[in-house]
């Protein structure tokens, strides 16, 4: 018996497209970053809005080994900041708990996805087990 359970792929952070907001108005040319761990495995992309401030992140998908010995099981931390009139601010962060893709969203692509980067975050549930704490809410 070894130490590790057989390969799989999973989707560490689902794709979706959003527009965040500044005091309402939408936030052009914002850098967006996000950030995710998956056993010590780190990963990183960015994104910049457009001139209606609208952005988009692709799925990320990895092959990943769990280890028998885990407290968590499968566990990505993740996180989000938008960088945007000289100031860097979260909007997003939290442990995704399960492989699928849309996990984080309740396993729907989440629709009308804004992020008011002035607000402060709200506990938002993921599944059974999983949260997140956001700037960004959806339908």
């Amino acid at each position: 018996m070894g130490l590790f359970k057989k390969k799989e792929t999973g989707c560490v952070f689902s794709g979706f497209e959003g527009q965040p907001l500044y005091e309402g108005e939408p936030a052009a040319d914002a850098v967006l970053i996000r950030k995710y761990e998956l056993f010590g495995r780190k990963g990183e992309d960015k994104t910049t809005s457009d001139e209606k401030g609208n952005f988009e992140f692709d799925s990320v998908f990895w092959e990943f080994t769990e280890p028998f010995i885990t407290p968590t099981g499968f566990l990505v931390h993740q996180q989000i900041f938008v960088q945007y009139q000289n100031t860097e601010t979260q909007i997003w962060g939290g442990a995704k708990v399960e492989p699928p893709e849309l996990y984080e969203f309740n396993n729907q692509q989440p629709n009308n996805l804004v992020c008011e980067i002035t607000a402060g975050a709200k506990r938002v549930s993921t599944g059974e087990r999983g949260f997140i704490g956001t700037n960004c809410h959806w339908k």
